[in-house]
């Protein structure tokens, strides 16, 4: 079978794609995304003192382990709002048996603890088990699992297995 003839085969296969509901979501997530790069500029312009050297979960499983969680250089956490503003930071995102899923480092960061999201103002690196994602203002939704870069975003991907004859 030729590629093409694989493709047309799997997509033949595939559940229906429903693009309209697949835009409709793309739309609330951008919007989102523009939501808390506004929060970074709101958070970012009243940090006074923050705390060095922190560590904060974000996520826990049923029994209390910790999903996903930050560490950075210097954090300021917003209690009233939800937010914890992060530079110099790593976020670490688990498995059950405590292996490291996913790894997001950045320079300077936003995280909503009540949406699972966050914007990474300026370059960024994700890491989620064999890819990895790099570019300029990244927005990310735990509870949604999407990723957006609104600029140079660039795809690393090990391992990929093509079969047939291309």
């Amino acid at each position: 079978m030729t590629l093409f003839a694989n493709l047309l085969f799997a997509a033949m296969l595939a559940p229906s794609f429903n693009s309209a509901e697949w835009l409709e979501k793309r739309a609330v997530l951008t919007r989102e995304a523009e939501r808390l790069q506004a929060v970074y500029a709101e958070c970012a312009a009243k940090i006074t003192d923050p705390a060095t050297d922190v560590v904060v979960p974000i996520e826990t499983f049923s029994d209390g382990s910790i999903r996903s969680e930050i560490r950075a250089k210097k954090a300021m956490y917003f209690f009233n709002e939800g937010y914890i503003w992060a530079e110099d930071v790593m976020v670490f995102r688990y498995d059950e048996t405590r292996k490291v899923v996913s790894q997001i480092d950045a320079k300077n960061m936003v995280i909503d603890r009540v949406t699972k999201s966050g914007w990474a103002d300026g370059p960024a690196v994700v890491r989620h088990e064999s890819t990895k994602f790099e570019g300029e203002g990244i927005y990310f939704s735990s509870m949604e699992g999407y990723l957006m870069s609104l600029k140079g975003a660039k795809i690393t991907a090990e391992s990929l297995k093509f079969g047939g004859a291309c």
